[in-house]
């Protein structure tokens, strides 16, 4: 089965690679890396998988789960992620988009790995869309996740 690389420009400043492929994925392979710096840079805050996930039903409030750090993270690095999955990133650590800054993340095709540079940008391309719903601070505010299975 073919695979496709693509370059995607998640802000102004940075063009981190992006690689998708048409081979099914598995949703317990899934991984979250989440950067306290921009761009997929400085120190791991955490990292969550497809299981994890699961295991914690699909939601991880950042002030409850003790291996990820809460109020830290500004970027994210997400590997093997299935077309169909969505991710939202929480100010609120109750994931309540109404109380807080929040971003969705649509993957619109097979992600082996992306970097998503900063939750406070807008970014569109062919297999994934980042849409920043609100307007206050998100980067390094992130205290809770929840993630749709395809």
């Amino acid at each position: 089965t073919p695979t496709t690389t693509a370059t995607a420009q998640a802000s102004a400043t940075a063009t981190p690679t992006a690689t998708a492929t048409t081979e099914p994925l598995d949703f317990a392979n899934l991984r979250l890396e989440f950067y306290e710096g921009n761009n997929g840079t400085q120190n791991l805050v955490c990292s969550i998988s497809g299981t994890i996930l699961r295991i914690w039903g699909l939601k991880i409030d950042f002030t409850k789960y003790n291996a990820c750090q809460n109020d830290e993270a500004r970027s994210v690095i997400l590997r093997n992620v299935p077309k169909g999955t969505i991710i939202r990133i929480y100010d609120d650590s109750s994931c309540l988009s109404s109380k807080d800054d929040w971003t969705q993340i649509t993957i619109l095709e097979n992600i082996d790995r992306f970097t998503v540079s900063s939750f406070e940008s807008d970014n569109f391309r062919q297999e994934i869309q980042v849409d920043y719903r609100t307007s206050g601070n998100l980067d390094g505010k992130v205290s809770c996740i929840s993630v749709s299975e395809p």
